[in-house]
């Protein structure tokens, strides 16, 4: 079996020749911010399957791809869908894609969840790197 290290330069030896960008930002999308992808101007978008080492999402709402392109003129990599301990994955597993997101470029901490905002922000906008990308009315 291949270690970690491997595994992750081999994902992004094949995400790379698809989209050989660096990413500013790395986000992960689930079931509430899933149509926040349509706000990204797309470059690539690899489903899963494709992608070594990549898991199987098994929630309905979640589509299953890697997309990667310009969000406000940011260069990121999104995952369309994520992964859950109650579906039977490790932790090691589950945290791979994170892994290689950080080694495709993304400075800093982990990719954006998309659930806080800078303080000067209102509840339902959603910012990278200080820049508004998108804003919810959040009271309805």
């Amino acid at each position: 079996m291949l270690d970690l290290y491997d595994k992750i330069q081999e994902a992004c030896a094949t995400i790379r020749k698809s989209w050989d960008r660096k990413p500013h930002a790395g986000i992960i999308l689930g079931t509430g911010l899933g149509p926040l992808v349509e706000k990204i101007n797309v470059q690539a978008a690899i489903d899963y399957s494709e992608i070594p080492h990549f898991l199987k999402s098994t929630a309905t709402s979640h589509r299953g791809r890697l997309v990667c392109g310009e969000l406000s003129g940011v260069p990121v990599i999104a995952m369309e869908g994520r992964f859950h301990m109650y579906e039977g994955y490790s932790l090691q597993q589950i945290t791979l894609p994170v892994r290689i997101i950080r080694a495709m470029g993304v400075a800093g901490g982990p990719p954006a969840s998309l659930q806080s905002a800078y303080e000067e922000f209102k509840a339902g906008v959603v910012a990278l790197g200080g820049v508004v990308v998108e804003e919810r009315d959040v009271t309805r």
